[in-house]
Formats: C-alpha cells, structure tokens, sequence
C-alpha cells in the first residue's frame, strides 16, 4: 500500500505541487492534507505532510536550477554565503529577540 501511494498519489501531489500551493486557498491546503492524513490512516504508515512536500520539492527545483547555467532562471538565483552572519546583523538580531 506504501508502495502504491508513494507511486501515485505522493507523485502527483509532488508534481503539481509547485502550482497547487502558489495560489491555494487555506481551505484547499486543508483538504489537500486530508487527503493525505486519509492515506496515512488507510495505510497504516506515518507519511510525509503537505508542508514537508511542499518544501522538499521547492528545495530541490531551487538546486536543479542553480546548477544549470542554462536555465532561464538561473541568474535570478545566487546562493547565500555560509558561516556566522556579519556582526551587524547579530546585534539586530538580538536586538530584535530582546525585546520579545
């Protein structure tokens, strides 16, 4: 049953997924995620959420593009430096959760 879902159902969600949640409404969000709960239950198995699917699609589309130099898209992507963030911005960041 995992097998068929993953196959299926997992797969068109995750297909379609990138225009689906662009312009959805909460409430299809929330009948989108039935959808999967029903599964998760019918199956038997825990199952990734909506929102998990949401992002690891979105994450790995980002990467493809910023790999290819070809892509039309590929010079609006430019990848964030790694490592602590300058000082500056660490003290508006404290700053900020200070006051919180």
């Amino acid at each position: 049953m995992c097998s068929f879902y993953r196959g299926t159902i997992e797969s068109i969600i995750t297909g379609c997924i990138t225009v689906w949640c662009g312009g959805c409404t909460a409430c299809s969000q929330k009948t989108l995620q039935r959808i999967v709960n029903a599964a998760r239950k019918i199956i038997g198995a825990p199952l990734r959420s909506l929102a998990n699917i949401l992002h690891t699609r979105l994450t790995r589309r980002a990467i493809s593009i910023v790999e290819d130099n070809s892509h039309p898209s590929h010079p609006d992507f430019s990848l964030l430096p790694s490592g602590p963030p300058p000082p500056d911005c660490q003290t508006a960041l404290s700053s900020r959760l200070s006051g919180c």
